[in-house]
């Protein structure tokens, strides 16, 4: 099975202010769109990053 995988970079607050990156991983197959993770916080992003550094994927 293959599809398109998105994912929604945000920043969001936290109840002092203090702002936390979210990334919301959703898959898009046969015309069906489905939420797959979300994670949060600096350390979470670090895998995605190195693939944005890459080139793997590509922003639209």
């Amino acid at each position: 099975m293959s599809g398109t995988l998105y994912v929604l970079c945000i920043t969001a607050a936290d109840t002092k202010g203090k702002k936390v990156p979210v990334d919301i991983y959703i898959s898009s197959y046969d015309n069906t769109l489905k939420l797959i993770d979300v994670i949060y916080g600096d350390a979470a992003r670090t895998g995605f990053m190195k693939l944005v550094q890459k080139g793997v994927v590509r922003r639209i």
